[in-house]
């Protein structure tokens, strides 16, 4: 009931890597969303109550995390272009509308795309900020704070020695200006954090694909020269631009949002495509059901939500790790 009465609550999905005994190298791979819901919402509740109980006791010097409003241009051009789809977002309810989506993969693409219209949490001094920046929109929360972890972030820990200054009813020997700049390196920290976990997670996904591999990508996003796809079994996201794919030549329709390629095929691939009938979009999209493959003119037409097969390539040697996605060729 508490999960379902909060309007948000969507959380980044992760890839979970599972290993051999003795080996270094992933043998399997899963998203994970890490809803372990009962917790989750008993942790809120514990954070929200435990800011309101510091912030009453030290309104100069309380650690609070707020978030700020999503970006609205990017929230607004999402609904727009969800609403062209078919699917409508609301944007009082993000939870509760990407639930009444189907398929699932739908469900999948929107989260994707709708975390990226997110702000990021930020540690504060309250004694800093004016009170209409305290809002943690994310949770839909007035005063928020991180209590639950002291074992894994500073920032907790310095939250219990607040608590036990509040409820003691003794004096907090840090000023406003020290937990301000406690507050900065804690900043500092998450952004590293989040940094170094998305650069272990390309780490170990380009060792466990570590060859050319093909998978289906959904398209969510078109434009002149390039269009946009998700791997959803591995929540990789790239941009395919047209003049690195053996294209005869791309045309791009604003008025449709549709992107057409002409692809170089050979002699015998030519002679070899002698079916009269063209095929059918494959879309997770209930609303396109046109035609996606024109054999006799080697062209394919692209439009959002569109399946399209794409290639993995995996380099794990190099430094950075490299992972391509391209499209492969259809009339091959």
């Amino acid at each position: 009931m508490l999960h379902s009465n909060r309007r948000h609550g969507l959380k980044t999905p992760q890839l979970v890597f599972h290993f051999e005994q003795d080996s270094t190298k992933p043998s399997q791979v899963e998203v994970s969303d890490h809803w372990q819901v009962l917790f989750e919402e008993f942790q809120i509740l514990a954070n929200k109550y435990v800011a309101q109980k510091i912030a009453s006791h030290l309104p100069d010097q309380a650690l609070l995390v707020s978030q700020p409003p999503h970006h609205t241009r990017k929230l607004k051009e999402l609904v727009n272009y969800l609403k062209e789809l078919g699917y409508t977002l609301d944007p009082h309810a993000f939870e509760q509308s990407i639930d009444r989506m189907t398929p699932p993969e739908v469900q999948q693409v929107v989260r994707a795309l709708l975390l990226k219209t997110f702000s990021t949490e930020k540690y504060f001094c309250t004694g800093v900020y004016d009170i209409s920046r305290f809002y943690h929109h994310g949770l839909d929360v007035p005063l928020y704070t991180h209590f639950a972890s002291p074992l894994t972030r500073y920032s907790d820990a310095l939250v219990h020695y607040q608590l036990q200054s509040a409820l003691s009813d003794t004096t907090f020997h840090l000023d406003t200006e020290t937990v301000q700049r406690i507050a900065q390196q804690c900043n500092a920290k998450a952004k590293a954090a989040r940094q170094i976990l998305e650069n272990a997670q390309h780490l170990f996904l380009s060792c466990y694909l570590d060859s050319v591999q093909q998978y289906d990508a959904v398209v969510v996003g078109i434009q002149e020269g390039a269009f946009d796809v998700i791997v959803l079994p591995l929540l990789l996201e790239r941009r395919i631009h047209t003049i690195h794919l053996p294209l005869k030549s791309d045309t791009f329709d604003p008025n449709e949002n549709k992107l057409h390629l002409i692809w170089q095929t050979s002699q015998q691939q030519q002679q070899q495509q002698t079916s009269p009938t063209n095929q059918k979009r494959r879309s997770i999209c209930q609303k396109q059901e046109d035609d996606v493959l024109f054999p006799e003119e080697a062209r394919q037409v692209i439009a959002p939500f569109d399946v399209v097969e794409v290639i993995v390539e995996s380099y794990p040697v190099r430094n950075p790790p490299l992972i391509r996605v391209l499209a492969r060729n259809p009339f091959e």
